[in-house]
């Protein structure tokens, strides 16, 4: 069964490495990674291309600035 993470991001560039890097520890390996960018404007976005052209399974989604903001928006 493929299990879906969502992670909501916005402007935390120094926290996205450790968050990935410990769903791609995990040993269950059916499951794909969705990173929701809230419209930063440090690196998040580039930090997180690097991660998916590495893996199939790690999917980006930059939602526009004039969309609502928060955790509960980015579902």
């Amino acid at each position: 069964m493929l299990v879906s993470l969502i992670m909501p991001t916005f402007n935390r560039a120094h926290l996205l490495t450790a968050a990935i890097e410990s769903v791609l520890e995990q040993t269950y390996t059916q499951w794909e990674l969705i990173i929701i960018d809230d419209g930063s404007t440090d690196t998040s976005e580039e930090l997180v291309k690097q991660y998916t052209f590495n893996y199939n399974n790690i999917f980006f989604v930059k939602r526009p600035n004039y969309l609502p903001k928060g955790a509960n928006a980015c579902r």
